[in-house]
């Protein structure tokens, strides 16, 4: 759902259930189409935490396709690090990137898939930097 309406009203939803929950209430909603025609909802402040934890934890994904020179790789931590033709780095985790079946030079330059993991409501205080996941596709050049 995040993916399909953006961040905005994902993170706007956040701060509607988190208004709520910092001063211990649920909600009564009504939508009324005719007189005949009524439907409503009870939210209860429990279901409200809820919600509003389940909002906090939602993220996006977006598919990267990065060139550049795999500079670091560390198989116990499972982490690597791009260098991007434009100097950007992306660093991230792998799963079954790499491995001994799929072994990869460094440093060499590849063709990368990556996914970038954002949460879409970032905690204030704390601000959670993106996640990076790891797919080479091909050794270039």
């Amino acid at each position: 759902m995040a993916r399909r309406l953006g961040p905005e009203p994902v993170k706007a939803m956040y701060d509607w259930a988190e208004a709520h929950v910092t001063h211990g209430y649920g909600v009564g909603i009504e939508w009324r189409r005719s007189e005949a025609q009524t439907r409503d909802m009870t939210v209860q402040f429990e279901e409200m935490v809820v919600l509003r934890d389940q909002l906090k934890k939602t993220t996006i994904d977006t598919r990267i396709e990065a060139t550049g020179d795999l500079v670091a790789v560390d198989m116990d931590a499972r982490t690597f690090r791009i260098r991007q033709d434009d100097g950007d780095e992306i660093e991230g985790t792998f799963t079954n990137a790499i491995s001994s079946d799929q072994a990869a030079r460094i440093p060499a330059r590849y063709l990368a898939d990556i996914v970038k993991q954002s949460k879409v409501v970032q905690a204030l205080e704390e601000p959670e930097p993106d996640t990076f996941a790891l797919q080479l596709l091909r050794p270039i050049g």
